[in-house]
């Protein structure tokens, strides 16, 4: 850490740990260099309102002033690496918002209760999902299709090398055999 010659350093650190997965009743768009700021302001209700880029496709309701809380809980069902499964109890008339504590990345697929729904980019850097009101279940999947390519390519590759030294080993026992 750098700092000013002759000035102590602060840490800072979280007075609370927010949940694995959890629904928020509203949402804002904001720039994004501003989403970083707004998360870290004490005053920010960082657990009741996600931040989605003003790039996002997402419609939003306009907000008040103050924001209740979602009615609406997530538990974490089943989770492998690369799939999630998370289960919704309670009712909301309105959509609601849930964000997951993964980092989001383009390969990302959801479902909302079978139909197929985007994943957003949601408080700078989390997957995020619009949920419909009614919502009961959420499938998250990472399906990348440049790792299963890379990982065809290693198999092959692995297969044509193995088979070189099989023909080499061949070819030997051919001459002294």
């Amino acid at each position: 850490m750098t700092t000013t010659p002759g000035s102590p350093p602060y840490l800072y650190e979280a007075d609370s740990v927010l949940p694995y997965v959890r629904v928020m009743s509203a949402a804002a768009k904001a720039p994004e260099e501003q989403i970083r700021g707004a998360l870290v302001d004490t005053r920010f209700p960082v657990s009741r309102v996600v931040l989605f880029t003003d790039s996002a496709w997402v419609a939003l309701a306009s907000l008040d002033s103050i924001v209740p809380p979602s009615w609406i809980a997530a538990t974490v069902s089943s989770w492998e690496p690369g799939q999630i499964g998370i289960t919704l109890t309670g009712a909301a008339t309105t959509p609601q918002y849930l964000v997951v504590s993964e980092n989001w990345y383009k390969d990302w697929q959801a479902s909302v209760d079978g139909v197929e729904v985007p994943v957003l980019r949601g408080q700078y850097a989390l997957l995020s999902v619009v949920l419909p009101p009614g919502a009961r279940e959420v499938s998250l999947e990472y399906r990348s299709r440049a790792y299963r390519n890379g990982r065809l390519i290693s198999l092959l590759s692995g297969l044509g090398i193995a088979g070189l030294f099989g023909v080499a080993v061949a070819q030997r026992r051919r001459r002294h055999g």
